[in-house]
C-alpha cells in the first residue's frame, strides 16, 4: 500500500510545474504603479524644465542689457537695445549705436545680435514695448516709467527682469 501511494505522488500529473515569467495580475499591478509614478513625476519635470528655460533666458537678457550699458559707457555715446522684429522680444535682439555719435544722417553700427531662446516655448513681454537705450554715462533713457519690466513666461513659470532708470538691470521676481 505504501508503494502504491508513493507511485501516485511521483506521477507527472501530481508534480507541480515551475513558474516561468509573470502572471497577468503581477503585470497589471506593475503597470498601474508605473502609471501613478509617471503621473506624479511628469508635471514636476515639466515645471523644472520651464523654470530652467525662463531663468537661463533671463540671465541672457541681463547679459545683453549689461553689455549695452558697458558699451555706452566705454564709447561715451548712446547705445540701443531693440528686437529685430519691433515689439517681439523673442526675436533676435540688436545692440546698436550710431556711427559718429548723434549726428544726423549717420548709420547704425550693430555691436551685437543675440537670440535669447530658440525653443519657441518662451514668451518675453515688456510692459511698454519700446527700445531700451543707455546714454554715454550708462543711464537708461526713454519715454515712460521706470523700472522697465520684462516678463519671461515659460509654461506656468514666470520670471521678471527690471531695468532701473540708473541703468542697472536685475531680477525682480
Amino acid at each position: 500500500m505504501d508503494s502504491a501511494n508513493t507511485l501516485r505522488l511521483i506521477t507527472p500529473a501530481t508534480i507541480r510545474r515551475t513558474q516561468h515569467g509573470f502572471t497577468l495580475v503581477e503585470t497589471l499591478v506593475t503597470i498601474a504603479i508605473l502609471a501613478i509614478l509617471l503621473g506624479i513625476a511628469v508635471p514636476s519635470f515639466d515645471l523644472l524644465t520651464n523654470r530652467n528655460r525662463a531663468q537661463s533666458t533671463a540671465k541672457q537678457l541681463l547679459a545683453v542689457l549689461q553689455y549695452a550699458r558697458a558699451q555706452a559707457q566705454i564709447g561715451r555715446q548712446p547705445v540701443h537695445v531693440k528686437p529685430q522684429t519691433e515689439g517681439d522680444w523673442t526675436s533676435p535682439l540688436l545692440v546698436t549705436r550710431l556711427r559718429g555719435g548723434e549726428l544726423s544722417g549717420h548709420r547704425e553700427i550693430e555691436l551685437r545680435r543675440n537670440r535669447l531662446d530658440d525653443s519657441g516655448k518662451l514668451l518675453i513681454a515688456q510692459e511698454k514695448a519700446a527700445t531700451v537705450a543707455f546714454d554715454g554715462n550708462g543711464i537708461a533713457m526713454g519715454e515712460g516709467d521706470f523700472p522697465r519690466v520684462f516678463t519671461l513666461t515659460a509654461g506656468s513659470y514666470v520670471s521678471k527682469i527690471c531695468l532701473q532708470r540708473s541703468g542697472v538691470a536685475n531680477s525682480c521676481d
